[in-house]
């Protein structure tokens, strides 16, 4: 159901993805999640 509502332009996912970081960024990721700092990582192999 959610890939469908992609597909169809109806669920913007760019909305929940806070940061996107390269694998040297990965380490602080989770204590920044924690804080609440970000909502989700995309990271860039």
């Amino acid at each position: 159901m959610l890939v469908d509502l992609h597909r169809r332009g109806r669920l913007d996912l760019d909305r929940f993805v806070s940061e996107t970081i390269t694998l040297e960024g990965v380490d602080g990721t989770p204590h920044r999640m924690e804080r609440g700092e970000v909502l989700r990582s995309v990271v860039l192999l």
